[in-house]
């Protein structure tokens, strides 16, 4: 069975409030603990990528995209930050062998214009390298 990995999107001072992410808060509470951890001792910037394990070996893959300020970010800024952390996941791709990745829906916050040009960018970021990007029925 091949490894899949969720991908999502956080800000620097998350609180895991929207349905999303307050059931992946209720199944995984420490991912949330881990998260503020990791943003108190880390400092992220918008377009920085993280990825936590549960102890069931899950791995969520965590896309910064909004600041601590709730700037309401456009079009062309998300997919700034979106492209930012898709290039360092394709790098961590290569060294931790990442089989599947799934983007499920409500994981971002993206417009259909956006949710297109955010496959596209996936697929071309992984189409030589790897991993099976799942697309169905995402974003």
């Amino acid at each position: 069975m091949k490894s899949i990995h969720v991908a999502f999107e956080v800000s620097t001072d998350e609180h895991f409030k929207t349905p999303f992410l307050k059931s992946l808060k209720e199944n995984w509470p420490s991912l949330a603990k881990d998260y503020r951890h990791f943003c108190h001792t880390n400092h992220p910037k918008q377009g920085d990528m993280w990825i936590w394990t549960s102890t069931e070996a899950q791995k969520f893959i965590l896309f910064v995209m909004d600041d601590d300020q709730n700037n309401k970010l456009d079009s062309e800024q998300k997919m700034h930050f979106f492209r930012l952390a898709l290039r360092k996941l394709s790098k961590e791709a290569d060294l931790s062998e990442l089989q599947r990745i799934d983007l499920p829906k409500g994981s971002f916050k993206f417009t259909e214009a956006e949710q297109k040009l955010a496959k596209e960018l996936m697929l071309e970021a992984f189409s030589k390298k790897g991993p099976e990007i799942s697309i169905e029925g995402v974003l």
